[in-house]
């Protein structure tokens, strides 16, 4: 089987560690970058809790989380998670901690978000950084503190107890070099005799770029624009100048396995100035179609995969799905669907996962089962079907979901649309005892938005274990949600 650009890997402490020991982009001599959800010190001994760890100057992805974290009543906070990335003509930095506590003395800071985001550019042979905070829920000793929206905030705590600095943010810009660091809350608190109790980063990015040669002259500006509510902001700050751009393009490939990895890159010039960086696992993504027509006598199988073993009814076809080149990135086995039948299960007890893929990592809370997926044939064409079967969950992100612009053909069609947000997380399953091919490879299926054009409903015969059923795809004027499953690897919270 043919292999895709780029493999993906968790490893066992959620961190994911991609480099290249070339450089990525012309752009860039040098990539920097650590993001870390909790650092400082606390009652003098120094703390440093979910952290990346600096990316190396070649670039690359560094990745940390935890689900929740607590500290002798000190500290306790869920879903912490930094991202660092140096890749195309960019390094990013990203840091996110829910529902903290912070119980100093006689001081408790509560927040339910804080998140850090730094980012640093070369344009040309320039470079120019911009930064911002996200603060929701901050309160001092149950009182609402109103934030500005600036950065450096500077907020005194009650009896003189120390400061708080919201939205803290330092950068420098010198010709080719670009740095900035942002913490969403600074806390220095002290106890009643003086002494210093905590010194806490909560939620820092850090983000930086050599680009090219230097330019000729440079120049360092910063503005800042706000909106601010009694509990929430989101405040930026940006330093930039600008010249020519580079003409480059430049694509990683990362394979690796759990617990160790090996990393190669190449990078080739071309006439636009554009960059490819592509994370997948060695599996199809699918393009998922609701249909009509068919129908099946209710049947009891046995499905066991990493949630649960239990019997279920299959009820009806639903949905089948083709194998898709997404964005140009080919298909692995054109011969291979899904046919994906609707399920009556047992009560679900939910949980939370860590989906990582070619969009990044997301947290989602898995709800309740949805479906079984068979591998299966289409319009006689013979297959191996070497692929899993799938027990989808219906699935929601835990964060706010930016929705992706892609173009994916399938043998029904090349439309280009949008991901809106993720819909189901398939597990690959064991049913009625036939094993399972991959046990790392999972889906996160996103609905896809496609462009309003028309389509064309196509029959179809489909054979899986089953039995053989003649099929009508339906979408676009029908109104039915399509699907987009991108293949992803998995870690239970």
């Amino acid at each position: 089987m043919r292999h895709h650009l780029r493999t993906l890997v968790v490893t066992a402490l959620l961190t994911m560690l991609a480099g290249a020991p070339t450089r990525a982009r012309a752009d860039v001599v040098e990539y920097s970058g650590e993001a870390s959800v909790i650092g400082g010190t606390l009652l003098g001994l120094p703390i440093d809790i979910v952290t990346t760890g600096p990316l190396p100057p070649a670039g690359g992805m560094l990745s940390a989380g935890l689900p929740n974290f607590s500290l002798l009543g000190l500290i306790s906070a869920d879903l912490l998670q930094a991202t660092t990335t140096g890749a195309g003509n960019q390094s990013t930095s990203n840091a996110t901690i829910s529902n903290v506590v912070l119980t100093l003395g006689l001081i408790t800071i509560e927040a339910t978000l804080l998140q850090a985001d730094a980012t640093a550019t070369c344009t040309g042979n320039v470079a120019s950084v911009s930064g911002s905070s996200t603060v929701v829920g901050l309160t001092v000793n149950g009182m609402g503190i109103t934030v500005t929206g600036s950065p450096n905030q500077v907020v005194p705590l009650p009896l003189g107890l120390g400061q708080i600095v919201i939205n803290e943010q330092s950068s420098t810009v010198a010709g080719n070099m670009g740095e900035i660091t942002v913490t969403a809350l600074h806390a220095t608190v002290d106890n009643v005799l003086g002494a210093q109790i905590a010194d806490l980063f909560i939620s820092t990015a850090h983000a930086d770029v050599v680009c090219g040669a230097a330019s000729t002259t440079s120049t360092s500006t910063s503005s800042s624009s706000s909106s601010s509510e009694s509990t929430t902001s989101t405040s930026t700050s940006s330093s930039s100048t600008s010249s020519s751009s580079s003409t480059t393009t430049s694509s990683s490939v990362v394979t690796s396995t759990l617990g160790t990895s090996t990393t190669s890159s190449s990078s080739t010039s071309s006439s636009s100035s554009t960059t490819s960086t592509t994370i997948v696992i060695n599996a199809d993504h699918y393009k998922c179609y609701k249909t009509r027509g068919a129908r099946l006598s209710p049947r009891q199988v046995t499905l066991a995969d990493q949630f649960t073993t239990e019997t279920v009814t299959v009820r009806r076809p639903f949905r089948l799905c083709n194998p898709a080149d997404k964005n140009g990135e080919g298909i692995v086995d054109p011969t291979s669907h899904l046919m994906c039948y609707r399920i009556s299960a047992q009560p679900f007890q939910e949980r939370t996962v860590l989906s990582q893929n070619q969009f990044g990592d997301h947290f989602l809370r898995i709800t309740r089962p949805d479906s079984l997926c068979n591998p299966a044939a289409k319009n006689h064409i013979e297959s191996d079907l070497q692929i899993n079967h799938y027990k989808c969950y219906r699935a929601r992100s835990l964060f706010h979901f930016t929705p992706i612009q892609v173009t994916v053909s399938d043998q029904f069609e090349t439309r280009t649309g949008t991901l809106v947000k993720p819909l189901l997380f398939c597990n690959p399953v064991n049913k009625n005892g036939e094993g399972i091919l991959d046990p790392t490879a999972h889906q996160t299926c996103y609905k896809f938005q496609p462009s309003p054009t028309p389509f064309q409903s196509p029959t179809v015969n489909v054979l899986d274990q089953f039995g053989a059923l003649d099929l009508q795809a339906i979408s676009g004027e029908c109104r039915k949600a399509d699907l987009l499953c991108v293949p992803s690897m998995k870690t239970e919270l």
